[in-house]
């Protein structure tokens, strides 16, 4: 699956909307290292649909990235910050 399309784009369009990992410590301060990865929370091999799902899916850097395969238990606000995703915009979303 990651190497196929629409992955690549999706990972460059991601990461480059959240520079920064987007974990959260216990004190609620986000991490300042650069993401480098993209986290599914959910497993991509429990729920394929949500492979391109940036509601699935969080920057991380290399350290704060688990070693599970998906953090569903994981919580905007309390484990993450939201992650931002905006379509480029010569992409035209279908209706």
């Amino acid at each position: 699956m990651y190497q196929r399309a629409p992955w690549p784009k999706f990972r460059a369009t991601l990461l480059g909307q959240n520079v920064l990992c987007q974990k959260l410590d216990r004190g609620g301060a986000q991490c300042r290292n650069v993401s480098t990865l993209v986290h599914h929370l959910i497993s991509p091999r429990v729920r394929p649909d949500l492979f391109v799902d940036p509601g699935n899916c969080v920057a991380l850097c290399a350290h704060c990235h688990p070693p599970d395969e998906g953090t569903p238990h994981w919580r905007p606000g309390v484990d993450f910050v939201l992650t931002q995703f905006r379509l480029p915009s010569f992409v035209q979303a279908s209706h």
